[in-house]
């Protein structure tokens, strides 16, 4: 008999926000007290491990889903500077910046532009590996000259993600991981997702073997039952179950 085990994550997927640098114009002067502009919710976080208040955030854009729960209250206390994917350099420059961070990803080819207005720290907010990320923490930490609270998160979460580790290899299991769209077609995280790598050193295989560059591959809940899958996950967004509904009925 076919059977499933169902995981509800109750915030969408971000494991840990810290990334891999490829562009630093430092200054040292006030730093914990710069004008900041960030442009990528994965940034966000680590400002706010950092204790870091930036003045301006770049949003969702419209359809996107809503904000993280634990995000809402910084956001709404900052300007916004447009989206994510399509931030307003004009809005950005009205700000007079002193740094703006930037997601390799969503901001490549807006960088240079970006350059004319303030010094951008570029990372890989939405690629990174685990690794990678508090690899990265530390440098926005160093930039901050905050490297103290760094590494407090940094060692509290070793210690979380290697009892983790220890509790997967008990409990080997092939897995989907995805969420599910508003008409309730589920978007399985694709296997050059980073929830691949996680998910292998947890001991669990992701059973989509398609890379994407989306990291998302789209399956009809009958497609999703032909894997048969020992577990899914489904990641949803501040305890919105609507659209969970339409897949599992």
């Amino acid at each position: 008999m076919f059977k499933i085990k169902t995981i509800f994550i109750a915030a969408f997927f971000c494991l840990f926000s810290i990334y891999h640098a490829v562009a630093l114009e430092t200054q040292h002067q006030n730093l914990a007290h710069k004008r900041v502009v960030v442009l990528e919710f994965g940034l966000l976080d680590s400002l706010m491990i950092l204790g870091i208040k930036p003045v301006a955030i770049a949003g969702n854009h419209v359809g996107e889903g809503t904000i993280p729960g634990y995000l809402k209250d910084v956001v709404a206390k900052s300007q916004s500077v447009g989206t994510r994917q399509n931030p307003s350099l004009t809005a950005i420059a009205a700000l007079k910046p002193d740094v703006i961070l930037a997601d390799t990803t969503f901001h490549s080819g807006v960088i240079p532009e970006l350059k004319k207005i303030a010094p951008v720290i570029a990372l890989n907010s939405m690629m990174a590996t685990p690794k990678e990320q508090m690899e990265n923490l530390m440098v926005l930490a160093k930039y901050f000259h905050q490297e103290g609270k760094a590494k407090i998160a940094i060692e509290q979460f070793n210690q979380e993600y290697q009892e983790l580790v220890i509790k997967g290899k008990a409990h080997k299991a092939t897995v989907l991981m995805g969420y599910v769209t508003p008409t309730g077609m589920f978007r399985a995280l694709s296997h050059n997702s980073v929830a691949t790598v996680i998910l292998k050193e947890i001991s669990k295989e992701n059973l989509i073997l398609q890379s994407s560059s989306h990291q998302r591959v789209e399956m009809t809940p009958e497609a999703v039952l032909a894997k048969n899958p020992q577990a899914i996950v489904i990641l949803v967004t501040d305890g919105d179950y609507k659209t969970l509904k339409k897949l599992t009925n």
